[in-house]
């Protein structure tokens, strides 16, 4: 009965912390629509943020010219990307990768420099405000998604350091 009681007790913890967690990142996903909402009446943003389109700080490109580039030895395949599923919805996430699998489907984006962290990227991506701003459903519906609609995510990147600190979370 001990053990029963000590492993209640652990699960209990664990549970509470992936609360907890799952908290913060409701949290943070509610920051975020807030500053994309005063953006959109305002067309202000924070002073610690710039706010780019995506197609310029990354390239975003489908996995088939993704695997030509590959085979034409412009990328070696062992580069961070992130994959995006051609078909996004509620249960949809983006996966930062580093080797290519050699998939067909889906889309590439590839930060153009250091600037900007792939995992900041890939977090930034995976923000429920982001994925209803791609679906332009507020249920997150799926939807199919085009390399314009993906150039046209506005990203508000943060300072190097918050960057780091988001990434680390990921």
């Amino acid at each position: 009965r001990a053990d029963d009681a000590e492993k209640h007790k652990n699960s209990y913890f664990r549970l509470l912390s992936l609360f907890m967690l799952l908290l913060l990142k409701i949290e943070d996903d509610l920051i975020i629509h807030d500053k994309l909402k005063e953006e959109d009446t305002n067309g202000a943003s924070p002073e610690s943020q710039i706010v780019v389109l995506l197609s310029d700080i990354a390239q975003v490109m489908t996995a088939e010219e993704y695997q030509k580039r590959i085979e034409n030895h412009t990328y070696d395949g062992t580069m961070s990307y992130i994959w995006i599923s051609p078909q996004i919805g509620a249960n949809d996430g983006y996966a930062l990768c580093d080797m290519y699998d050699g998939s067909s489907d889906g889309f590439i984006v590839m930060p153009k420099n250091d600037d900007v962290q792939a995992e900041f990227l890939a977090m930034y991506l995976n923000t429920i405000p982001v994925r209803m701003m791609l679906t332009k459903k507020p249920n997150l519906e799926t939807t199919a998604i085009t390399i314009e609609m993906l150039n046209a995510v506005r990203v508000h990147i943060p300072l190097f350091e918050e960057q780091n600190a988001c990434a680390s979370l990921g």
